[in-house]
């Protein structure tokens, strides 16, 4: 593959400004396929589209695409609608590494607003236009993408430093960012999500729920009809997919006292909120297959370090600290006794009023154990640079007080302190 940077993504992504940004960085030529055009048509794109059609400028990107395959060491930004035809679509992948920089449609109008240079969104209401776009483009994004940044809360800057990283310059690592994000692993039972929610609240940081991602995943598949074996189109899918996590002041609509995650946290799906869907007793038991399929593991590992890279993060599982960050500067990995994990699990079913023994409970968490052990993709692993807590005999709130305490004595940034540096 030729050494070339391709940036696709809806108008208002940042293509042409990120877009020269990285080339500056890398030290590649940048190539904008739209202004191409207009310089060698002499026209303008909205003239083009008044006095040929969208047509004629489409088979001209095609033939501006076409002439860059001798292109090798360059950043090419292309047109929002360069990826409806599928020969652009190849074009563009045998072109380099295609990057899609994407951001809901109301974030997208509120960059570029009232821009009359954008034919597309002319002639009604803008924001509604901009999202039918993403609506019929999203796949096809999705499709020719090889990377997938979400760009809502990242600065033009921010944003070229996670191409960079994505690249292999692992040089331009942000020690601050780091500093700031919590990678808790541990087995079943030992409290780590519990945790991750408590401490995300008292820190005032963003908890990640990786599990939600999964179940994002999944309540997706299902509503496709698409087949949990198909591991091809699961993978896609997951590629596709926009996950975030909104605060629910942000939402006009979101359930009063029914936020599940901390701080009033809200799952978004596609621009839905789905914090109570993906908690549907079908979801729960068809999810566990999805996430055992090695791409989907894949693509949410990428989006889960993408998200974790905004910084002031809590992120759980089983192979945060070995895998999605494990540049962390807090990884911990929390354990519990077998008897202690056995209670835990005792008390949770018998407060959702299930009925299980606490043998079977007991061969359950073992079985668990020993497949989290030895999974072919996202194995519990002890990060050598993790911090082992114990918390059997230990409420919550205890485990909660200790951790924040050292973390809040080390981060500067949350040092009062600091405030004046």
């Amino acid at each position: 593959m030729a050494k070339n940077i391709v940036l696709i993504g809806l108008m208002g992504s940042g293509k042409t400004s990120v877009g020269r940004l990285v080339a500056q960085r890398t030290g590649r030529e940048f190539i904008d396929v739209d202004q191409a055009i207009c310089d060698r048509t002499g026209l303008t794109i909205p003239e083009i589209f008044a006095d040929r059609g969208e047509n004629a400028f489409r088979d001209l990107e095609t033939e501006s695409l076409n002439e860059l395959k001798a292109a090798t060491y360059a950043v090419i930004a292309t047109g929002g609608g360069a990826v409806v035809r599928p020969e652009n679509r190849a074009i563009m992948q045998q072109l380099g590494t295609v990057f899609w920089l994407d951001a809901p449609p109301a974030v997208l109008y509120d960059r570029i607003g009232e821009d009359k240079n954008r034919p597309m969104i002319q002639g009604g209401d803008p924001l509604k236009k901009l999202t039918e776009l993403m609506a019929r483009r999203r796949e096809f994004y999705a499709e020719t993408s090889h990377v997938h940044l979400d760009t809502t809360e990242l600065t033009p800057e921010e944003i070229v430093d996670r191409i960079v990283q994505e690249l292999g310059d692992k040089s331009l690592k942000d020690e601050d960012v780091f500093d700031t994000i919590i990678a808790i692993d541990g087995p079943v039972g030992s409290g780590k999500s519990a945790l991750a929610k408590a401490l995300a609240k008292r820190l005032k940081y963003v908890h990640v729920d990786t599990g939600a991602m999964y179940r994002c995943v999944t309540l997706e598949a299902m509503r496709r009809g698409t087949s949990l074996t198909d591991a091809a189109e699961l993978t896609a899918l997951a590629h596709a997919v926009d996950i975030r996590f909104v605060d629910a002041a942000e939402l006009d609509d979101a359930p009063q006292g029914k936020a599940s995650e901390p701080g009033g946290l809200r799952v978004m799906l596609n621009g839905e909120d789905v914090t109570e869907a993906i908690r549907d007793t079908d979801v729960s038991r068809n999810t566990s297959p999805v996430a055992d399929t090695p791409g989907v593991r894949g693509e949410m590992v990428r989006l889960q370090r993408q998200l974790a890279l905004h910084g002031r993060s809590v992120l759980e599982g089983r192979d945060i600290s070995t895998v999605v960050v494990p540049e962390a500067r807090w990884q911990i990995y929390l354990v519990a006794s077998l008897e202690e994990r056995v209670e835990r699990r005792y008390a949770e079913n018998v407060r959702r009023g299930m009925s299980q023994t606490r043998e079977d409970l007991r061969a359950d968490v073992i079985m668990r154990d020993n497949r989290d052990r030895d999974r072919a993709q996202g194995a519990l692993k002890l990060s050598p640079d993790a911090m082992i807590f114990d918390s059997t005999g230990i409420d919550l709130d205890e485990v909660v007080t200790t951790l924040a305490a050292m973390i809040e004595t080390e981060d500067r940034s949350l040092s009062p302190s600091s405030a004046g540096d």
